[in-house]
């Protein structure tokens, strides 16, 4: 929640409580402790380092910090140098088949873990192309891309009606949320790529996004994010490259 809060940057900032809660939600990411935002720290659930809880949500921690610092410079125009050390970790990380932490399991069948995994890592695709929205960096974009082409390899086993109803019900932290998270994502990849592709995989994400009340709601926010901005992009004109 302390990363979240940093959203809130994207605002403008005007004196008052919002600007008082913003610096010390800063504070606290850049100062804090028990956990302290070390890069060591953040890189953990990409690695992943199973040395704390939750590491098999690969990139979730690690995306929501890119992601919020990245809009605390926009909003500010400070640079993190912490912020930067952790995006040129994090690209090195990246699996060969474009995902980051454990490998997935293999055999057509989808576990639980790959369920946390896929959360994770649609935090971590957020976080970059948030990133490269502040920071227009070629290499950030281009894991971004790998990201979105395993997502886009996944798509036909994760969209099955198996699959969706296996994780829907009683899921509550690895449902099928986890999977249409990535909603936001895939519309901001193909904003910044224009690769149709994407914006297909946006689709069926949006056709396939429903509220679990049992489910993590940050995901079905997430992905209600991803709905609003797939509607606009979705009503521009033709010129603007819409699939």
């Amino acid at each position: 929640m302390r990363l979240a809060l940093l959203l809130f940057a994207t605002l403008p900032l005007a004196a008052g409580e919002l600007t008082v809660r913003f610096d010390l939600t800063l504070a606290r990411v850049l100062q804090g402790t028990s956990p302290s935002y070390t890069p060591e720290f953040v890189l953990a659930d990409a690695v992943p380092l199973h040395t704390r809880r939750f590491t098999n949500f690969s990139g979730d921690v690690s995306g929501r910090y890119i992601g919020a610092l990245s809009a605390a410079s926009e909003a500010t125009g400070r640079q993190f140098p912490e912020l930067a050390r952790v995006v040129e970790g994090i690209v090195k990380l990246q699996k060969t088949d474009g995902h980051f932490g454990d490998p997935m399991s293999s055999g057509g069948a989808v576990t639980n873990n790959d369920m946390a995994i896929m959360w994770g890592n649609g935090r971590l695709l957020i976080g970059l192309l948030e990133y490269h929205s502040a920071h227009p960096t070629p290499a950030v974009l281009d894991a971004a891309r790998r990201l979105g082409d395993f997502l886009v390899a996944s798509a036909p086993l994760y969209n099955s009606d198996a699959v969706r109803r296996e994780f829907n019900g009683e899921k509550f932290a690895v449902g099928y949320i986890c999977w249409t998270q990535h909603l936001e994502g895939m519309v901001a990849l193909w904003e910044a790529t224009k690769d149709a592709r994407y914006l297909a995989l946006a689709r069926q994400l949006a056709a396939r996004t429903e509220r679990m009340p049992s489910q993590h709601s940050h995901g079905y926010l997430s992905a209600v994010r991803g709905l609003l901005d797939l509607s606009r992009a979705w009503n521009r004109p033709r010129a603007s490259g819409r699939a």
